[in-house]
């Protein structure tokens, strides 16, 4: 009885450092792309400055305008300032807490005609997935641009984004969010009483949730969901990385809505 016992709290003991040691590896994820992903992301100061995203993308629209020097030199005076004002300001991101684990529904669609009837849009069946993964191959592979990719996309991460909509065990976690600290980005659970006045002046990003990341079997790719408000609309993402030299990389972000086309979650 006391082997058995003894067996018992042994596999129990080993069960907590495997749970331990995979929270540490999410963790670790997360504080290395997270600052990465905003620094891509149009709702960031960041990704104004030269050689970010979005100052790239304008500059090739430029290049083709008949008036292109002139929008070059407003768009540097644009990146000048930026960086002036992150020289001695913090983005403040206020970010929950909480590793939230996926949890997938199905999308219901209301007909009214006649009696009316419901259809069910669930990407966990087999015939449905199909035609997504189809959708999602030509995207990735050959029009990514189409979805405002800034490269293909490998297909190992549509098996990821599968993993999302499948999983039903994960839990939230919590998480420190004081060892996120980034040159950019100061994070916070509580918005600063002058939350509104930052927020228009874009050096607050509010509402921002991640959800735990899931991993490919060697764990040197991962794919995690980002969720924000914007000025208009809530938007969520798959966020794809890579780990290379021992670091885990941002590689590219697609909407999840893309993924689901009929999705109405708005949290």
């Amino acid at each position: 009885m006391k082997n058995w016992m003894t067996l018992f709290c042994l596999l129990i003991s080993l069960q907590s450092v495997g749970q331990e040691a995979n929270n540490e590896l999410e963790f670790t994820v997360i504080k290395e792309t997270l600052p990465q992903v905003l620094d891509a992301n149009p709702i960031s100061f960041v990704s104004y400055l030269k050689g970010g995203r979005v100052y790239e993308s304008l500059l090739s629209t430029t290049s083709i305008s008949p008036d292109s020097n002139q929008l070059r030199v407003e768009l540097d005076l644009l990146a000048d300032s930026i960086a002036e004002v992150l020289k001695n300001t913090k983005i403040i991101i206020q970010l929950s807490d909480t590793l939230f684990a996926y949890k997938y529904s199905p999308t219901y669609i209301h007909f009214n005609f006649g009696d009316g009837w419901v259809d069910t849009f669930d990407l966990r069946d087999s015939s449905t997935w199909s035609i997504e993964y189809e959708d999602l191959v030509e995207v990735f592979q050959t029009n990514h641009e189409y979805r405002g990719l800034s490269k293909p996309i490998d297909l190992e991460f549509i098996e990821l984004i599968k993993m999302h909509i499948n999983s039903i065990s994960n839990e939230d976690i919590p998480i420190d969010i004081n060892k996120l600290s980034s040159s950019n980005y100061s994070f916070t659970t509580v918005l600063p009483l002058n939350h509104d006045s930052l927020w228009h002046q874009s050096i607050l990003l509010k509402g921002i949730r991640v959800f735990r990341p899931v991993f490919n079997s060697s764990e040197d790719r991962a794919c995690y969901l980002f969720s924000y408000e914007t000025r208009t609309d809530p938007w969520r993402e798959f966020v794809f990385v890579e780990k290379k030299n021992g670091k885990w990389y941002f590689l590219e972000s697609y909407g999840s809505k893309h993924v689901d086309k009929n999705e109405t979650w708005f949290k």
